[in-house]
């Protein structure tokens, strides 16, 4: 699998036409007559004369690359994300360790983030028709989808997973939901990922409901702003998460660790888990995406009227309108 640095719109970069360029060499002073003359008998250019070498764009592309390529440290979570040969999915990878770091979104507003991450995409989907092999949806282990998204990091494919700007189709919103997840239950100790190299995976978590709950805990603290400020399935699974930690810790008869939030809305789902006496970790009426399927689930009943008031003061507080 080749590894890459990501930034911007590198995705439709190799799609340029062919131009070359020119770069001049600064003029040396020559040291002295004598050595000049010597020089210019041999045949050699005298050291105050300029030496044009023209370059390609394609070369000047690949050396670029080739630098990139030379910091760029190989995320253990690229082999859970298969790509297509000359493709990268070092940032979707990566982001399982760091959630909230931003190679390919940092600068940007979330709508540039979207905006940029629509050009990454459509320059992907052009590179693999250029190949000869177009983009299939239905790539053995989803191989041409981590090519496609590879690039991205978290905080952009959430821009996907959530729409952003209505750029996306439906599959690559569902697509990016489902890396999500993937990035999430990796985390924690979930596996989640092609089976060939299932056996490769291991984590703490894995032998520790616990330690899988808290390290849950901490990779979803690590997410964007505008992921905890909009995001629904975040806030439930983050009280969901820090509820069963808490059970746990007190059932072995342990004190927990301080893994509280001030996010007004996880504040308000936890505390209606805890008023649920059929232990809501397990009832409740499907996945929840969007304010109406919280505000369908039987556990939250008595806590609709709080609602409103709970997601203003999340998005205040996070800064997202």
């Amino acid at each position: 699998m080749s590894v890459s640095s990501i930034t911007g719109y590198s995705g439709s970069l190799g799609h340029s036409k062919p131009a070359d360029v020119e770069a001049e060499q600064s003029q040396t002073p020559a040291k002295s007559r004598t050595d000049t003359a010597d020089k210019q008998g041999q045949g050699q250019p005298s050291a105050s004369e300029a030496v044009t070498v023209s370059i390609s764009a394609e070369a000047l592309l690949a050396l670029s690359k080739s630098k990139e390529n030379a910091s760029v440290v190989p995320s253990y979570y690229e082999q859970f994300f298969p790509t297509r040969e000359g493709f990268s999915a070092h940032n979707l990878a990566a982001a399982v360790e760091d959630p909230g770091a931003q190679p390919f979104s940092q600068n940007r507003t979330f709508a540039e983030v979207a905006q940029a991450a629509r050009a990454n995409l459509d320059g992907k989907y052009e590179q693999m028709r250029d190949s000869g092999q177009p983009f299939d949806k239905d790539s053995f282990e989803g191989v041409d989808w981590s090519s496609l998204l590879g690039e991205l990091d978290r905080r952009a494919l959430y821009a996907v997973a959530s729409n952003e700007g209505g750029l996306f189709s439906e599959d690559e919103q569902d697509i990016a939901k489902s890396f999500m997840g993937n990035q999430q239950g990796l985390a924690m100790g979930a596996y989640a990922g092609p089976q060939s190299v299932r056996g490769n995976y291991s984590h703490p978590g894995m032998l520790d409901h616990a330690q899988s709950m808290k390290s849950g805990i901490q990779f979803m603290d690590g997410v964007s702003n505008e992921e905890k400020a909009s995001s629904f399935q975040w806030a439930e699974q983050r009280a969901v998460m820090q509820w069963s930690y808490e059970n746990e810790m007190a059932e072995r008869g342990e004190t927990p660790e301080e893994i509280d939030t001030e996010h007004p809305l996880v504040k308000l789902i936890k505390a209606a888990y805890e008023t649920w006496e059929h232990r809501p970790g397990v009832m409740g009426n499907g996945n929840i995406e969007n304010e109406e399927d919280l505000r369908a689930q039987p556990w939250f009943k008595g806590f609709k009227g709080q609602l409103d008031s709970a997601i203003a003061k999340t998005r205040e507080l996070y800064g997202v309108s």
